[in-house]
């Protein structure tokens, strides 16, 4: 029976939001409740501790920012090495993302190196929003084969951290080294993962870090942010539909109101933005 390894980096409380850690409590229910039951976790966060399933890894609990020699020492341990290469598969996952609950189960049928989304799914908990782009690299979010996850990339010194495929570049180096490999990919209206995306993220461009409150929230900031995931248009995975009315009662819970519409945009708002581009081009000719 093929065993499969999530690894999540836990965010720091010292930076965690007050709707960061429910959203972290969705992860974890969206593993639980996972069809396919062989999985485990290595969580890397601000305690050490073991539980059914899930191994739990301590990181200097007093630092705002992740240390990669910290992560290192982590990777370097014996323990924590064998608990990775003990796995048939591995799948980076963060804190406040969502894994889709049958997606162990149907990969658990195939045979594969790497399966990834070619659709990448994002949901905007603000709006309560859930749309599909399609994009050409490997989401940092996939299902590697464990042998390549943690592959050497070069002759230095042993270390899954430092080097290993599994660390390094989604977005490039990951298409290099499975372009000769057998690769699956998720069905768009099956994708592997929803991503999150939120407010109260640094990621987002959020200036403050932990957001406790709406107020503390720049609302121009984040919907520009979200124009660098395409305009938006609702998409068919419906393998999430039970986690969108989760979502929503997150973002009540910490706002204490509605979702509301993204402004800017809507494929109405890619038209305008068109021709508003190519009025000032043809301005600049006279």
């Amino acid at each position: 029976m093929k065993q499969f390894l999530f690894i999540t980096h836990k965010t720091p409380s010292a930076v965690q939001s007050p709707l960061r850690k429910d959203l972290f409590g969705l992860y974890l229910e969206a593993l639980r409740g996972q069809t396919y039951r062989n999985w485990k976790v290595l969580l890397i966060g601000e305690e050490e501790s073991e539980q059914q399933n899930i191994k739990t890894v301590k990181l200097d609990a007093s630092s705002r920012e992740v240390v990669p020699e910290k992560l290192a020492e982590i990777y370097g341990r014996r323990d924590v090495c064998e608990y990775l290469e003990s796995s048939d598969y591995i799948v980076k996952l963060d804190d406040d993302d969502i894994i889709s609950p049958t997606i162990l189960e149907q990969a658990s049928l195939l045979d594969f190196d790497v399966y990834h989304d070619d659709w990448h799914t994002f949901y905007d908990i603000s709006s309560g929003m859930l749309t599909q782009e399609f994009r050409s690299w490997i989401p940092s979010t996939c299902i590697h084969a464990t042998k390549h996850a943690l592959a050497p990339i070069n002759e230095g010194p042993f270390n899954y951290y430092r080097n290993s495929v599994l660390y390094t570049d989604h977005s490039k180096m990951w298409h290099i080294y499975y372009k000769d490999k057998h690769i699956v990919k998720a069905k768009k209206e099956h994708p592997v993962y929803l991503r999150i995306l939120s407010p109260t993220s640094i990621t987002a461009g959020a200036k403050k870090a932990p957001i406790l409150t709406m107020s503390d929230i720049g609302f121009n900031q984040y919907y520009t942010y979200l124009k660098s995931f395409g305009y938006w248009n609702e998409a068919p995975a419906h393998d999430f539909d039970i986690y969108k009315v989760k979502l929503s009662k997150v973002w009540v819970d910490f706002s204490g109101a509605p979702q509301r519409p993204i402004r800017g945009i809507s494929g109405l708002n890619a038209i305008s933005d068109k021709f508003f581009y190519y009025a000032k081009r043809i301005r600049k000719l006279f």
